[in-house]
């Protein structure tokens, strides 16, 4: 019965162990996600102001930025 004892023994230790390390990785990743989720907030402000204090430069690179695509698309396609 020693043998069984020892490794139900085991068994919880490496339960305990499993739901501690477990409990660190969902805390750390919530963390994380937090901190992601304020990043994202703050960069929505940072294109929002941009957006209204220089509209002109927003649509330029817009405007490049799918002429870029575009011309990717098209050199891709042309090479069938």
């Amino acid at each position: 019965m020693d043998a069984v004892h020892d490794a139900d023994k085991i068994i919880n230790d490496v339960a305990d162990s499993a739901a501690e390390r477990t409990a660190e990785l969902r805390a750390a990743f919530e963390e994380r996600a937090a901190a992601a989720r304020e990043w994202a907030a703050d960069q929505t402000d940072v294109f929002r102001d941009t957006v209204q204090t220089k509209p002109f430069i927003v649509i330029g690179i817009s405007a490049a930025s799918a002429f870029a695509a575009g011309l990717v698309l098209g050199v891709l396609l042309a090479r069938r």
